[in-house]
């Protein structure tokens, strides 16, 4: 999880995909655009993670610099992030111990396994949300 945090959880990163999410729970809450509640739901996952890989290689490495100047921590009980993310850089690398292709019948089974589940916590996330 850490490594995935590295990877696009800098500080203002951060900051700017909870501006989307925030975004998305307005129109979900107002309706806005014809949108209903439901329909921005159910696209809430994949619309956030377009969201993060809209960011370019140039920005998420500003976005760091940024993160390191400010010294980010996300508590007073870690490191600040950009220390983390020195460490884990130079940690070891191992392959995935699986991996599965869009085609792979096991992919599809697992989509279908965590689209209920995904649905709940988009609409709870949406309605919670403190705006």
């Amino acid at each position: 999880m850490e490594r995935v945090q590295c990877y696009l959880l800098a500080a203002p990163a951060t900051k700017a995909l909870g501006r989307e999410l925030r975004r998305q729970a307005v129109l979900a809450r107002t309706g806005n655009r014809g949108a209903t509640a439901k329909a921005v739901a159910d696209g809430l996952w994949q619309r956030l993670g377009d969201h993060g890989r809209s960011v370019t290689a140039n920005e998420r490495d500003r976005l760091r610099r940024v993160s390191a100047l400010r010294g980010h921590s996300p508590s007073d009980s870690h490191p600040p992030s950009h220390l983390r993310c020195a460490r884990i850089a130079a940690g070891l690398q191992f392959p995935a111990a699986v991996t599965l292709a869009d085609a792979d019948p096991d992919a599809v089974t697992i989509d279908t396994e965590r689209s209920a589940p995904a649905a709940r916590l988009a609409a709870a996330t949406l309605r919670d949300i403190h705006l």
